[in-house]
């Protein structure tokens, strides 16, 4: 069951060589934290078929989402 489901979260900083202050979601650094989730069909054998989902929040607009889907032999 463990290799069946997935999920992960990231956040971003970076940080401002002038004044050594860290940004997030400010003017210069519109990118916030992401938070993903996926699952694995098996096939039988070694194929299998991932679906992944994948969002990250932007100052601007709503933010970014991907869907994606691998297939494997």
């Amino acid at each position: 069951m463990m290799k069946m489901f997935f999920l992960r979260g990231s956040t971003v900083f970076a940080q401002n060589p002038e004044t050594d202050e860290f940004m997030n979601l400010n003017d210069e650094f519109i990118f916030g934290p992401a938070f993903g989730a996926g699952m694995r069909i098996g096939l039988g054998g070694n194929s299998n078929i991932f679906v992944d989902y994948a969002f990250r929040k932007t100052k601007y607009f709503t933010g970014n989402q991907w869907l994606s889907i691998r297939v494997t032999f």
